[in-house]
């Protein structure tokens, strides 16, 4: 039976509260909050590409905290200064190591969030080389798959993923000639694991940085239209597929984010928990944006099970989430709760439907009675 006349109009009019057709444009639907016909690209002025969104962050807050990752019970933390400065030393490393700016000359990266993910990334964005983020869930077959199609000449990896590049380098026939070690030192080990491949040379990311700062080359800026990164799909349907991401389709998305939610404005005083894989474009989208406010960035410890324990150490103001780990938050909380006597069980269940009636009603606060009687507040 086909949809009845009621839900149609229903949805129709539904839709026309959302967007509207641009004039002559053969459909193409646009915000009904854009008060013209006019794409917005930029989410703030002269940020036009993600070196710019960086550049604004560097600007608003070049000596406070940029990347930090947990030492002990906190977080060590390089300012903004120190973390422009290794990304012009490694971007510069890889134009010494054959990395032409501009070429269809393509650097894959693979590994856990962390610092030199961010040095990497911005490494290539800062001289206008593409990227190509990969993740070992996909399986060698799916690796080779986009390694081959995109040429990619350098792998920079994780050491928890060496293991990985290295068997299927052994295994498979690429172009790749040089592999850069994130994060310590190459070992023996590591050399000889690649010995075999004639011309195949393993670095660590401080020699790279190294030969950069030693004889520093000037920046090739990126254009809003220059190829920001290469996403590929998890293939469920065949081989993964890539899709070309330009630097204005993220300055785009972030122009759409802030535009929509006028109040989400953020500044140096933010901090955002990286734990989201840097592989998807969800995360990138988040660190890029908080670049923007010149906000800090700590990185989770790559154990989920941690997370609260990272959550607690660094206090995020920003916390992007997918549906799956806030299901895990959820029924960890609530198999907690299950456990206590009637009272506590009563009083929580209390306080979150008090505070479910205020944030329908659009207040959002963290000083209520409630939240100072049931919040676990560590500091």
């Amino acid at each position: 039976m086909g949809a009845s006349p009621t839900r149609v109009c229903s949805y129709t009019n539904r839709r026309e509260q959302l967007s509207r057709v641009i004039p002559g444009s053969d459909g193409v639907h646009i915000s009904v909050l854009c008060p013209t016909d006019e794409i917005i690209t930029t989410p703030y002025e002269g940020v036009e590409t993600v070196f710019d969104a960086f550049a604004r962050g560097l600007k608003l807050n070049p000596t406070g905290n940029c990347l930090g990752k947990r030492a002990g019970s906190g977080y060590q933390w390089l300012s903004y200064e120190d973390t422009d400065l290794r990304i012009r030393h490694f971007g510069s490393g890889l134009v010494h190591n054959g990395i032409v700016p501009n070429d269809d000359v393509y650097v894959a990266i693979m590994g856990i969030n962390c610092i030199d993910w961010v040095i990497s990334m911005f490494g290539c964005a800062f001289y206008s080389i593409t990227y190509v983020p990969m993740y070992d869930t996909l399986g060698e077959e799916a690796m080779f798959h986009i390694l081959t199609q995109t040429k990619c000449q350098v792998i920079i990896t994780h050491p928890d993923k060496m293991s990985a590049v290295q068997n299927m380098l052994k295994k498979c026939d690429t172009n790749v000639r040089l592999v850069i070690k994130m994060n310590s030192d190459v070992t023996d080990e590591d050399r000889d694991a690649v010995k075999e491949k004639e011309g195949l040379v393993v670095k660590s990311m401080k020699e790279v940085e190294e030969e950069g700062k030693g004889d520093l080359v000037p920046m090739c800026l990126p254009t809003p239209e220059t190829v920001y990164t290469i996403c590929y799909t998890s293939g469920t349907t065949g081989k993964p597929k890539g899709v070309l991401i330009t630097h204005r389709n993220l300055t785009a998305t972030l122009a759409g984010l802030i535009y929509a939610n006028k109040d989400f404005i953020l500044d140096p005083s933010d901090v955002h928990i990286s734990y989201l894989p840097l592989c998807h474009l969800f995360e990138v989208i988040a660190q890029v944006f908080a670049y923007t406010g010149g906000a800090s960035i700590g990185f989770h410890c790559g154990d989920i099970k941690k997370l609260s324990e990272n959550i607690l150490a660094l206090k995020p103001t920003i916390f992007p989430a997918a549906p799956r780990v806030l299901n895990k938050i959820h029924d960890k909380i609530m198999t907690e709760i299950s456990g206590k006597n009637a009272v506590v069980r009563g009083l929580f269940n209390y306080a979150l439907n008090s505070k479910k009636a205020e944030v329908c009603n659009g207040i959002i606060r963290k000083d209520s009675f409630w939240d100072k009687l049931i919040q676990k507040d560590p500091s």
